[in-house]
C-alpha cells in the first residue's frame, strides 16, 4: 500500500513528492553523486587549476565515472581537499570569495564554546554569516520550532544547488550534528529551487519534509531540541578537521564506522530489525566487541535501532498521510499509544503533535 504525499498541496506548491512505502526507509547514504565532483571539479578549473593534476592528486579516474553513477565520502574528500589546498579556499570555489584557510576550524571553535544546542545553533549563525561571502544566516524563533534561514547577500547565478547544498548541509547542519553528537530532527527544510536529485544526499540525511522552489532557504528544527547539550570540547576539533570534508559527512551519518555499518544493516532488513547476535555475526565480531565498539563510539545496539525507527516514523509523519495506528504497527509496536510513548521519548513531541507541526494535512 503506498501512501501519497500531503495531499492538500498542489504540484505548483513545489513541495517535494517521493513515493514511500511502510517497508522502505531512506538509506543514509555514504555516497554522493558524480555531478557532485563534476562541478566542484568546474570551479578549480576556473580558478585556473590543471584538472588532471587535481585528479591525479585525488588518485581518481572520470574515466570510471558513470553520469548517473556516485563516489564515495571517502573519494570526494580527496578530490575536496586536492581543490582547496591550493586554492586556499575551504569552499572549494563555489562562493564568490575564497573561505579562507582556518574558516571550518573557526567555526568549529566557536560552537564547542557554546553549551547547548539553541546556543550552539546561535553562535554558528553569526560565525557563517561573518565568514561565508553569499549568504546571511539568521536564526528564527517559533512556538514549536527554531530555524535557521539563509539569505543571499547577492544574487547566487552560478552552481547555485550545489552551493545551497554545501552551504546548508555540508557546513551548517554538518558542523550542528557533530557539536551534539546526533543528527539534529528537522521538522521541515526548505531550499529556494526545484532539484530533483540530491547531489549531497540531503534528502535521505534529512527525515523531515524537504520543500522545493520555496522563497528562501531554511531548516527547521523541533525547539524542544534547545536544551539538548553541546557533545565537544576544543581538544575535539583539530582531530575532527583533519578529514574534512568527509568527517563532515561522517558526522550526520553517524559519526563512525562500526555504527554506520550496523546501522546499514538494520536498514538492508527494515521493518524486520536484526538483533546484536545477527549484527555482530555479519560485521565478523563476537556481540561483546559489537556492544564494545559502540560503547566507545558514544551509542549502543539499542539507541540505534530507536534511530532508525525514529527517522522512518519522521518521514512518514511529515512527508505522507499514513494513519499513526499503522506507523505503530510497521515499527512493531503493539498499539498506537506505546508507539506515541516511545515516539515522544526520542523527540520530545507526540507523533500528532510532530505531524501537526509539520502542517499535514488529510490524515
Amino acid at each position: 500500500m503506498k501512501y501519497v504525499e500531503r495531499p492538500d498541496a498542489a504540484p505548483e506548491s513545489g513541495i517535494t513528492r517521493v513515493p514511500i512505502r511502510p517497508d522502505s526507509s531512506l538509506p543514509l547514504p555514504q555516497t554522493v553523486l558524480v555531478q557532485c565532483a563534476v562541478e566542484t571539479l568546474a570551479c578549480a578549473v576556473r580558478a585556473g587549476l590543471d584538472p588532471g593534476a587535481v585528479l591525479a592528486q585525488a588518485q581518481l579516474d572520470p574515466s570510471s565515472w558513470d553520469a548517473s553513477g556516485t563516489l564515495t565520502v571517502a573519494e570526494f574528500s580527496r578530490l575536496s581537499n586536492a581543490i582547496s589546498i591550493p586554492m586556499r579556499d575551504e569552499a572549494c570555489g563555489l562562493m564568490s570569495r575564497p573561505m579562507t584557510d582556518g574558516t571550518l576550524e573557526m567555526l568549529c571553535r566557536v560552537a564547542v564554546s557554546t553549551s547547548s544546542f539553541e546556543e550552539c545553533m546561535r553562535a554558528l549563525a553569526v560565525g557563517l554569516t561573518v565568514t561565508m561571502p553569499d549568504f546571511s544566516v539568521l536564526v528564527e524563533e517559533g512556538p514549536q520550532t527554531l530555524s535557521w534561514v539563509f539569505v543571499e547577500k547577492a544574487p547566487v547565478t552560478r552552481n547555485r544547488q550545489l552551493l545551497y547544498e554545501v552551504v546548508i548541509f555540508l557546513i551548517s547542519y554538518s558542523l550542528l550534528a557533530w557539536c551534539v553528537g546526533r543528527r539534529p530532527d528537522v521538522v521541515s527544510a526548505d531550499l529556494p529551487f526545484d532539484a530533483p536529485d540530491d547531489l549531497l544526499g540531503v534528502r535521505r540525511l534529512l527525515p523531515g519534509l524537504v520543500r522545493d522552489r520555496q522563497p528562501r532557504a531554511a531548516i527547521h528544527f523541533l525547539h524542544s531540541q534547545a536544551s539538548l547539550p553541546v557533545q565537544r570540547k576544543s581538544g575535539d576539533v583539530l582531530p575532527f578537521l583533519k578529514r574534512t570534508p568527509g568527517n563532515l559527512l561522517l558526522a550526520v551519518l553517524g559519526q563512525s564506522p562500526v555504527s554506520i555499518r550496523a546501522r546499514g544493516l538494520m536498514l538492508q532488513t527494515f521493518p524486520h530489525l536484526p538483533d546484536a547476535a545477527e549484527v555482530a555475526g555479519r560485521l565478523a565480531m563476537s556481540v561483546r566487541t559489537l556492544h564494545r565498539k559502540l560503547h566507545g563510539e558514544g551509542e549502543s545496539f539499542q539507541g540505534l535501532k530507536d534511530q532508525v525507527r525514529r527517522d522512518w516514523a519522521i518521514e512518514q509523519l511529515t512527508r505522507t498521510t499514513m494513519p499513526i495506528k499503522e506507523i505503530a504497527l510497521t515499527l512493531g509496536f503493539a498499539d498506537p499509544p506505546t508507539f506515541g510513548r516511545a515516539f515522544t521519548r526520542w523527540t520530545g513531541r507526540s507523533p500528532g503533535e510532530w505531524r501537526r507541526v509539520a502542517g499535514v494535512k488529510g490524515v
